[in-house]
């Protein structure tokens, strides 16, 4: 009996001890796959992070952005001028239109100093609300767009091999009107080739403008002085004296001292043969002398002809009737006299 007693007890303790080591293994395992399950995690999370990094612009050479991603993503081979992994860009520039053809119309961008994308700054922004009519404007580098109503038409090239610059014009094209310059004395337009144009203002010509004036008894007269200078013409006025008045000025005239007629006048009476010799007295300020003749002493006196400064005149009458003789004097600052009193005078 007492063999029996511990034989059970041995089988029991013997239980026990294994029931308690089979729960301690379970445990113990269950620590451990948490354990391997957490470095799993991490080399999950390390393994997903490397991917990611590796998938960001796979095609960095052909593909441009405004994004400005932080100095943190940006690798120490920024400034190389070559595109390496996470870089957008190093260096150089960008058409607009190639980094969004849909929102920039021309315009290069430059690459930010960290490499992280491109500075869209400089970049024309396309007017939502549509264009005016006819206008132009640049599609990147080499193309530019006609505004047709208030749609942009399809781009066009510029024309050999040109660029698009400004307001859609292309560099190795002509544009008329582009500026202006003096030539000849007169202002002309010159295309964008330097080519010249048309007139753009006459600046007319140098001379005397208006009317005349007296200043201290003198007429004078503006005289205007026409140039071009650079672009446009210019003028200057300067008060000139054209004739010196011994007798004074008067409305822009100098006085005219009246010229008289010859005091006295004579005819001869039938002393030649087929003609009548006619002679007058001298008057100072006469340059020339005009005869006039009539058949009475009171009808009208017709002209004869001049004496040519001399004062003395044969005249041919048609008959041997007797005629009248007045004479006038003549300058050419008083004009001509009034006519003398008459003589008559007659031939054979």
């Amino acid at each position: 009996m007492n063999l029996r007693f511990f034989l059970s007890i041995f089988i029991f303790m013997f239980l026990f001890a294994s029931c308690g080591e089979s729960g301690k293994t379970e445990n113990d395992s269950e620590s451990d796959s948490d354990s391997i399950a957490d470095e799993n995690d991490d080399n999950t999370v390390t393994d997903n992070s490397v991917k990611q990094d590796n998938e960001v612009n796979p095609d960095n050479d052909s593909i441009a952005t405004d994004d400005n991603t932080s100095d943190a993503d940006i690798s120490e081979s920024c400034g190389n001028f070559t595109v390496e992994l996470p870089e957008v860009c190093d260096g150089g520039l960008m058409d607009c239109v190639n980094i969004d053809s849909s929102k920039y119309s021309s315009g290069r961008a430059t690459c930010y100093e960290n490499c992280s994308g491109w500075d869209v700054g400089t970049c024309e922004i396309i007017d939502p609300d549509g264009c005016v009519d006819g206008t132009r404007q640049c599609y990147g580098a080499y193309q530019y767009q006609i505004c047709n109503g208030t749609q942009w038409e399809t781009p066009v090239d510029c024309s050999k091999s040109g660029t698009c610059y400004g307001e859609g014009r292309c560099s190795n094209d002509c544009y008329t009107h582009e500026s202006s310059e003096c030539y000849d004395g007169d202002v002309y337009w010159y295309d964008t080739c330097g080519e010249r144009e048309g007139i753009k203002e006459s600046c007319g010509t140098s001379g005397y403008t208006g009317s005349k004036y007296c200043i201290d008894d003198n007429v004078y007269q503006d005289y205007k002085t026409v140039n071009c200078y650079y672009e446009s013409c210019e003028e200057s006025t300067e008060s000139n004296n054209i004739e010196y008045c011994s007798e004074g000025c008067t409305s822009g005239a100098c006085n005219v001292e009246p010229i008289y007629p010859p005091a006295t006048v004579s005819a001869s009476d039938g002393d030649y043969d087929g003609y009548v010799y006619i002679s007058w007295s001298t008057v100072e300020s006469a340059t020339d002398y005009y005869i006039y003749r009539s058949n009475t002493s009171s009808g009208t006196y017709s002209y004869v002809d001049a004496s040519d400064g001399d004062t003395y005149y044969y005249d041919y009458p048609s008959s041997s009737s007797t005629y009248y003789y007045k004479i006038s004097s003549y300058n050419s600052t008083s004009g001509e006299s009034e006519m003398s009193s008459y003589n008559a005078g007659w031939c054979y």
